[in-house]
């Protein structure tokens, strides 16, 4: 929430395939086990206007606690 607070608003088409995909590949660099994978079902052509850095935010915060929830691991950000 503090992250959301901090950011400064703007709009523009936002790609949501890409920034998932951004999110899981700096996901995947935090070391994260190995039998660990990512996947997604997006339809590419889902675009639409909002503001991207609070939408990547809200899709960090979903897969960190996904993580947090899937694996008996300390796991941090």
């Amino acid at each position: 929430v503090n992250q959301i607070n901090n950011v400064k608003q703007r709009k523009e088409l936002v790609h949501f395939n890409e920034i998932v995909a951004e999110v899981f590949a700096s996901e995947r660099k935090k070391g994260l086990p190995q039998r660990f994978t990512f996947q997604s079902d997006i339809d590419q052509s889902l675009n639409f206007n909002s503001d991207p850095d609070l939408i990547r935010i809200i899709i960090e915060n979903l897969v960190d606690n996904a993580i947090v929830s899937s694996f008996d691991v300390s796991y941090q950000r």
